[in-house]
């Protein structure tokens, strides 16, 4: 899935990209019952970095300085 993501991220907008990713995600949970969401206990800073790197309130340099 990330491959995918990120090949067409390069030719869709951010706004495409959750479009599909929302409907894949409901279609791996009606059709196979799988959720993929990750819990926020472990995963909550990845979640944070991916939205802000998506949105693009930071540049590369400053994702990295994230604390």
């Amino acid at each position: 899935m990330l491959v995918y993501f990120e090949e067409n991220s390069k030719i869709w907008k951010s706004s495409m990209l959750w479009a599909h990713c929302s409907m894949i995600k409901v279609m791996l949970n009606v059709e196979n019952n799988q959720d993929i969401k990750a819990p926020d206990d472990k995963y909550l800073m990845f979640k944070v970095v991916a939205v802000m790197g998506i949105l693009g309130a930071c540049r590369r340099e400053e994702l990295c300085q994230i604390s």
